[in-house]
């Protein structure tokens, strides 16, 4: 009798064992559902963000190469005022800067 009722105990305790695997389990699978989602989530956004870094490296190629083109032009603009104004200076004309005198009403202001 002693050894069916610790049996009988021994068989409770392995259902309530297998019971709290079960419901363990549920919870590990739930908590791995969410976080597959938000790996998935957080995929995308990765995704998302290095979209937007080509775009942004995209657009500072464009800027720094107008700059440059900016640049190249200011030099050949210099370059070419350089030279007309040692053209002129060897022609004896000297052009420097010019003063305007402002007229009454621009002087006034509003």
């Amino acid at each position: 009798m002693a050894l069916t009722a610790m049996t009988g105990f021994y068989i409770v305790i392995v259902l309530l064992l297998a019971f709290a695997l079960l419901a363990v389990r549920d919870l590990s699978e739930t908590k791995l559902r969410k976080l597959r989602s938000e790996l998935l989530a957080l995929r995308t956004h990765e995704q998302q963000l290095a979209a937007r870094k080509a775009e942004v490296q995209q657009l500072i190629g464009w800027v720094n190469e107008s700059l440059r083109r900016a640049r190249d032009r200011q030099v050949a603009e210099q370059k070419a005022w350089g030279e007309l104004d040692d053209l002129l200076t060897e022609t004896g004309i000297h052009v420097g800067p010019m003063q305007q005198e402002l007229t009454q009403d621009v002087a006034a202001g509003p």
